[in-house]
């Protein structure tokens, strides 16, 4: 087996797994369903088109176990990919642990180890708001080397609004190769009770099938509860991969807790 990829999981998947790394649901069993599909140009290369199914536990420690599986078909092949993770408290943050690989797949990891950990740098002496530091790494196995991605971020919570803004450099570095960096920007805010919107922009270095290349991604989502125990969600997204395609995609998503 070989070692393969980090950071979203297709920019829905990624975020209704991430978001606010702080944050836990109500129940103690939460289910995450995603469907998506994205139509290239530029390219001769067949659509792109996805699902994902996650369900988690969070016993009465606020420790978080989950599983995952993906089903993609890209490039006119398609793959399955299984994921595991944990969660829980650590070093006066919280931190997280994943593995998964898609088992000798055509395009998917081998193997996808991912790790990070997020907790308060600054906090005002009085009122709402605050800092959260934000590092993500990502060690990804292709089958001809391991790709390597470090995100270290700052997560900033607006005084007296729920929204939150993050700002992340990006490294990553190919099976052999150099580093390559950029920065990527999201942030998310609520609309009343019910409604809330993410967006994001990424000017950064992208994996793709073991392949590193420059990449300008923008998205937007709206996220819609129903009571405290549901939510919907629709994204939208953009990817210019340079010197190859752009891929424009939608992805619609529900999260269900027990």
């Amino acid at each position: 087996m070989s070692l393969r990829s980090c950071l979203f999981g297709g920019l829905v998947v990624t975020g209704l797994v991430a978001g606010s790394a702080m944050a836990q649901p109500e129940g103690d069993w939460t289910a995450d369903l995603v469907v998506e599909h994205a139509a290239l140009s530029r390219t001769a290369l067949d659509d792109w088109s996805g699902a994902g199914l996650q369900v988690g536990y969070r016993n009465a420690d606020a420790r978080l176990t989950w599983g995952r599986a993906e089903w993609s078909r890209r490039f006119g092949t398609q793959d399955v990919f299984l994921q595991a993770g944990l969660q829980d408290q650590f070093a006066g943050g919280v931190a997280s642990v994943a593995l998964g690989s898609a088992f000798g797949g055509d395009f998917r990891e081998d193997v996808d180890l991912r790790l990070a950990w997020t907790r308060p740098a600054w906090r005002p002496a009085q009122g709402t708001g605050g800092t959260d530091l934000d590092l993500t790494a990502r060690f990804a196995d292709y089958g001809d080397g391991v790709v390597t991605v470090l995100a270290p971020g700052l997560v900033h919570y607006l005084a007296g609004h729920d929204a939150w803004l993050s700002v992340s450099p990006i490294f990553v570095r190919a099976s052999g190769g150099d580093w390559e960096s950029g920065l990527a920007l999201r942030g998310d805010t609520a609309l009343g009770a019910n409604w809330r919107i993410r967006s994001g922009l990424s000017l950064a270095p992208d994996i793709e099938a073991g392949r590193v290349a420059r990449t300008r991604s923008v998205e937007f989502g709206v996220r819609r509860a129903f009571g405290p125990d549901r939510e919907i969600g629709w994204t939208v997204s953009q990817v210019d991969r340079s010197g190859s395609y752009a891929r424009t995609g939608i992805a619609l998503s529900l999260r269900q807790r027990f």
